[in-house]
């Protein structure tokens, strides 16, 4: 590309490059707090739940079973304090277990009930936990459910939060590492469900959530949701000059050979 001569001559001839990247801030747990409970008659709730000054995001993940044994049971509404949080990924089905990941953006900072509701009229028992986070974009990044101890999540931005919810039949679970295990409940029927944090830095990081289990070969459900950083923007990169090539130079030079010319000529002619 052709450059103007004055390009070069002008002081004020200076380019700013700004980066057009940015970098992601890590999330920030502002609470977690374990929620547990059994013998649930619908609507039920896990009590109260105090979201801290400055959460921008209430994440509630949780395990519950049906009543009874190989009876489907899903769960219908989560709620804190009457908002409904909105429904990430749930895990349920053929087995009487369920494991879902909600979440309410910008709640409000108060005491209140996190109360859910199923399609069944009595759920056994439950366990999750409830998290404040901030520094989180709106909404989710990758979420993954399935009846097994284990699900694939894979980040979508840097400095993600990865949580997981698992429900199993009979046994104590325990969240495998790299999770962070934040829940274990177990109830008299003989169900269990336990919850898990893990933050990731870079985007692309595949992330396995999987629960141990103290009794073998028992029916489960994981499901397992990122939610995302904020973007901070870089700031901008050093001012640059451009840098002349030799033709550039070559006409730099016999301009001001000309200039230096045309001056000598102006003072013969004053004089």
């Amino acid at each position: 590309m052709k450059r103007n001569l004055s390009t070069y001559l002008t002081v004020a001839a200076i380019s700013l490059s700004l980066l057009a990247t940015s970098v992601n801030a890590a999330i920030v747990v502002e609470d977690a707090q374990a929620l547990v409970g059994s013998n649930f008659i619908h609507p039920a709730n896990f009590g109260n739940y105090t979201v801290p000054v400055g959460t921008e995001k209430l994440v509630v993940i949780f395990g519950t079973e049906h009543q009874f044994d190989n009876n489907p049971m899903t769960v219908l509404t989560v709620t804190f304090g009457g908002a409904a949080l909105s429904p990430v990924v749930q895990s349920s089905g053929a087995t009487e277990g369920s494991a879902s990941v909600w979440f309410l953006d910008s709640p409000i900072a108060q005491t209140a009930e996190i109360a859910f509701t199923t399609d069944v009229g009595k759920t056994n028992g439950g366990g999750g936990t409830a998290f404040s986070l901030s520094g989180t974009l709106p909404g989710f990044g990758d979420s993954s459910g399935a009846a097994t101890n284990a699900v694939n999540i894979t980040t979508t931005g840097d400095g993600s939060a990865v949580v997981a919810a698992h429900w199993v039949d009979s046994g104590t679970p325990t969240a495998d590492a790299p999770m962070t295990q934040t829940s274990s409940n177990t109830w008299n029927n003989g169900g269990a469900a336990s919850g898990a944090i893990y933050m990731v830095t870079n985007s692309g990081t595949l992330v396995v959530p999987t629960f141990s289990n103290s009794l073998a070969d028992q029916p489960s459900r994981t499901a397992a949701a990122e939610f995302l950083a904020v973007p901070e923007p870089l700031p901008p990169a050093t001012p640059s000059i451009p840098v002349p090539t030799l033709p550039e130079w070559a006409m730099i030079l016999l301009s001001l050979l000309l200039v230096m010319v045309a001056y000598s000529g102006m003072r013969r002619k004053l004089v």
